[in-house]
């Protein structure tokens, strides 16, 4: 061989990482290339005389001689693999193939050709590794990781995917899509959002779904991250997702808006407290404390019809403050739920026929016929404490806001198992404005009776939390300058019958 076939053949050698050794039949070696020191880091000249054991890595030198001595007895090429050792007793893999080159007692030799492989079972190994770590990231992770091809169909998916769609056996899913698990809503959109990524090649971060998972057929809230997959050229292949379940976050969050909300509505009924303190229950004590100042200045000059005139306003303006002081009480403890519901069968006939006598006087100071029309012995269900606060406000505010020579009349029906209370009015009405504010909105307004009598509008909003509590629902029908029809219902007292037998 030419001195540049020899340069040629040792290159392609090189390249490669390949090499040979040439023995004689008690395995020392006789010859090698000078390309061998790439390999072995040993030069040519320091091999050369060396046993070729020397070179092989311990526990391997048996099954090597083992071998050789079958290929004796045959022509045939033995290959295995084995260990070699380098310098500073350094190991490589290579893929060892031995040929008898000559059969003569006197001139036995054997060629050892081999192959580096250490690099290709590093990146085995790598690729191992890699593969191995990827699937316990897969099967561990509590995150649903999923792969899918531009037609959005599953390629691969680990066990936390499973479980949301499912399945047993992540396989399972291999060529499916959303719409063999989920429900047509979720994965319409779903779909679109994959195909838009796999158009444009944009990732969709931190997208919040609301899902059905398969395992129990619940609702929960994931955050959802999908991003695109490249292929070598650069195009979009595919998309990978990730899915992570933010159901106890969610709650939270709602929580902490309920709570916001309710602090929200503390502070405004904090706010509507002080301004009732402030404005309606000042009035009443300005107007005691004036005409008290005058009885003392001016007794002695005063005639008798003067003061029995001041003593009526004496009372009236005491009575507008307890009123108003019990009112706010009871409402304070309704927004603190501090109010106890005792239900219980009761005579709802007495409660009204009672609260009737009671405002029968200040009906007839304002000449206003107060009709008793509801039914006798009419029994129902409830807390008596609280529907009593809720007759007397009914009927004392239609007398409130009723003129001169009006009329009030309270009136009964009976609607399967319920009761219907209505206590009806020829008074000045209400705006639909106002009782859209106190229905929906609770909100509160000062207002003046006929004869000037002080009105908060917390007394109707005290009835409607009574009412509620009552299982009951209120209604108001009214117009300005037509009058009022306002009504409550509660359950009968026995057997759907609202008269007792």
């Amino acid at each position: 061989m030419s001195t540049a076939e020899t340069t040629l053949f040792n290159r392609v050698l090189s390249l490669n990482r390949s090499s040979f050794l040439i023995t004689n039949p008690d395995f020392i070696i006789t010859d090698c290339p000078v390309t061998i020191k790439e390999i072995l880091g040993l030069e040519r000249r320091k091999l050369i005389n060396k046993s070729l054991f020397d070179l092989i890595a311990d526990g391997q030198k048996n099954s090597l001689k083992s071998k050789i001595t079958r290929l004796n007895k045959s022509t045939k090429t033995t290959e295995f693999k084995c260990e070699l050792l380098t310098t500073q007793k350094r190991k490589i893999s290579v893929l060892c193939s031995v040929v008898l080159l000559s059969k003569s007692k006197k001139n036995t030799k054997y060629l050892f050709a081999f192959r580096d492989e250490t690099p290709h079972i590093n990146k085995l190994e790598q690729y191992e590794r890699e593969h191995n770590f990827f699937k316990v990231l897969m099967n561990n992770v509590p995150d649903t990781i999923y792969f899918k091809d531009r037609q959005s169909r599953f390629t691969m998916i680990n066990e936390a995917q499973a479980k949301l769609l499912g399945i047993n056996n992540p396989a399972d899913a291999i060529g499916k899509t959303d719409f063999d698990f989920f429900t047509k809503e979720h994965a319409e959109a779903a779909y679109a959002d994959e195909q838009e990524i796999i158009k444009t090649g944009k990732p969709l971060i931190y997208k919040v779904e609301k899902v059905r998972r398969g395992s129990d057929k619940k609702f929960i809230w994931v955050s959802a991250t999908k991003v695109p997959v490249f292929d070598k050229s650069g195009n979009v292949k595919g998309i990978v997702g990730i899915s992570r379940d933010i159901t106890h976050f969610k709650e939270a969050e709602d929580q902490l808006k309920s709570l916001t909300e309710e602090l929200k509505e503390l502070n405004e009924t904090k706010d509507r407290l002080f301004s009732i303190i402030a404005h309606d229950l000042r009035n009443p004590f300005i107007s005691l404390l004036g005409i008290s100042n005058i009885i003392l200045e001016e007794y002695n000059d005063l005639s008798e019809d003067e003061k029995l005139e001041y003593l009526t306003e004496i009372e009236t303006s005491a009575k507008s403050a307890y009123d108003l002081l019990e009112n706010l009480l009871y409402w304070s403890r309704t927004q603190t739920n501090n109010i106890s519901y005792s239900p219980q069968k009761f005579n709802l006939s007495d409660v009204i026929s009672r609260n009737i006598r009671l405002l029968s006087f200040a009906a007839s100071s304002k000449k206003i016929n107060l009709i008793n029309n509801a039914e006798n012995n009419l029994w129902a269900y409830g807390d008596p404490d609280l529907v009593d606060i809720i007759v007397r406000n009914f009927i004392s505010n239609a007398v409130k806001f009723t003129p001169e020579g009006g009329k009030v009349e309270v009136v009964t029906k009976i609607l399967n198992d319920e009761i219907k209370v209505i206590v009806e009015d020829s008074g000045i009405g209400m705006s639909k404005e106002k009782i859209e504010g106190l229905l929906k909105y609770n909100k509160v307004e000062s207002s003046l009776g006929t004869n000037k009598e002080k009105g908060t509008g917390l007394g109707l909003l005290l009835c409607k939390d009574f009412i509620e509590m009552n299982n009951g629902k209120m209604e108001i029908d009214s117009y300005p300058g037509q009058g009022t029809r306002i009504s409550f219902t509660i359950k009968v007292g026995n057997e759907g019958l609202g008269v007792r037998g």
